[in-house]
């Protein structure tokens, strides 16, 4: 089969069997099996699963003493229901790539075919990471020591989206993502009859006021120059419409661009949730989830991604700093980084959000993603 028509069919079976955070074991053997089939009997590669889902491909074309460059893609997807009317559509009801991660994983095999074919004089680690989508796989893997016996010189990653053109790039110097805080905010009072309100403690009444109140507080508290984001997702409290609630949770993020606005912000978020549940007559507890450190892309790798879109035929486009997550971000604090946003909307289309059911980047930017990593092996 040719190598295109090979990764269209890797991209085509990635996206109808999407799996959550650490529960990508399909996606793995998916991805095992291309990587085998395209490596057969090359012993420069080594395939090395780790974690409950975690591939890394070795690849050594250089003195063992060389560095490697790393390169990674994310494996997992998200709890949404796809727009049938897509190509290829998700098998698994409730599950699909709505963030692309098809995609980068795809890239990451065509890399992988493109080493094996041409055979650089580079040390590489292809990096195929699990729960990325708020869960820190990146963290997970080098906590677990996976990298401890390697020198990496650099590491890179790309992120699809139609914010781009096909055939654009973009990037920046610095701060590119936010560092991100999951928290789920719970307030607990005591159920009652809602026709005798006075007995009881109504656990909805202080998720609301806290609500309304934590614009208002963030607003006043902190530097309108130094950004923060607070936003709930969801809210889940109640048993029936005549019951007084005991039980609220809320689950919510928070955004920040440095660790001081960050803890601000967090500390702000917590005097809103106590006077809102003192108001009510409840207790509260906020628990984090998890926090992703930014991601921060190297200076000198920017300026050489600058060479690689123009000798790759890409316009480079100098990225705004966004307030999205990436735990990719603590990849960028270990060793030198760069991620780049990868174009993915035709010419006259309309842009499809990321996290939206409506999102299915096209498989031309497969073959772009690839040629841009493959041009970062000689950075």
């Amino acid at each position: 089969m040719p190598i295109d028509a090979a990764l269209s069919a890797l991209r085509k079976e990635l996206h109808e069997h999407p799996e959550l955070a650490f529960q990508e074991v399909a996606t793995r053997d998916i991805l095992e099996r291309f990587v085998t089939a395209t490596v057969a009997g090359d012993r420069r590669f080594r395939i090395i699963r780790c974690l409950e889902t975690a591939l890394i491909v070795e690849y050594r074309g250089a003195d063992t003493r060389e560095p490697f460059l790393l390169f990674r893609a994310d494996m997992d997807a998200l709890p949404l229901t796809e727009d049938p009317v897509h190509p290829v559509v998700s098998t698994r009801p409730g599950l699909m790539h709505a963030c692309g991660h098809d995609v980068h994983m795809t890239v990451l095999a065509a890399l992988v075919a493109r080493v094996a074919a041409r055979g650089p004089d580079r040390n590489v680690l292809f990096v195929f990471q699990p729960g990325e989508e708020g869960a820190g796989g990146a963290k997970r893997m080098l906590e677990a020591g996976l990298f401890d016996g390697y020198a990496v010189r650099a590491a890179f990653a790309l992120h699809v989206t139609d914010e781009h053109l096909l055939g654009e790039a973009a990037t920046r110097t610095g701060v590119l993502f936010a560092m991100p805080r999951e928290v789920d905010i719970t307030f607990t009072g005591t159920a009652g009859h809602a026709a005798f309100p006075q007995k009881a403690h109504d656990a909805l009444f202080a998720a609301t006021r806290f609500v309304q109140q934590a614009p208002a507080s963030l607003a006043k508290a902190l530097d309108p120059m130094r950004p923060f984001l607070f936003h709930v997702g969801r809210i889940a409290g109640g048993a029936a419409r005549n019951i007084v609630a005991d039980s609220c949770v809320l689950n919510a993020t928070m955004r920040a661009l440095d660790p001081a606005t960050m803890e601000r912000g967090a500390a702000v978020i917590e005097e809103t949730a106590r006077a809102a549940a003192a108001q009510a007559g409840c207790t509260y507890r906020i628990e984090a989830l998890g926090e992703f450190l930014p991601v921060v892309c190297d200076g000198a790798l920017v300026d050489r991604f600058r060479e690689v879109c123009a000798r790759t035929g890409t316009r480079f486009v100098e990225s705004d700093t966004k307030l999205v997550g990436e735990d990719f971000g603590f990849f960028c604090a270990k060793w030198p980084s760069l991620l780049f946003w990868l174009g993915t909307r035709r010419e006259g289309e309309p842009p499809r959000a990321l996290h939206t059911a409506a999102l299915y980047p096209p498989d031309e930017a497969i073959a772009r993603g690839a040629a841009l990593f493959e041009a970062l092996l000689n950075v």
